[in-house]
């Protein structure tokens, strides 16, 4: 199976949700949500919006370096 890598800079939305599955229950995942502002401005309104991306990381190396930034 072939993966895209993704780099997605922003502020994470809420709590990190850690799971565990696979027949065993030996995968660690975890799911959060990031907040991305855009860098234009809306021509209706003027304003910046923000985008909002629902992640979940399930490689250890993921989950080491996410779990260092955020605590």
């Amino acid at each position: 199976m072939a993966l895209n890598k993704v780099s997605i800079m922003g502020r994470i939305t809420g709590d990190l949700e850690l799971k565990h599955v696979g027949a065993n229950g030996d995968i660690p995942t975890v799911s959060f949500g990031i907040a991305c502002p855009r860098d234009f401005k809306n021509k209706g309104t003027g304003e910046n919006e923000t985008d909002f991306f629902n992640c979940t990381a399930e490689q250890q190396n993921s989950l080491q370096n996410i779990l260092k930034k955020v605590v």
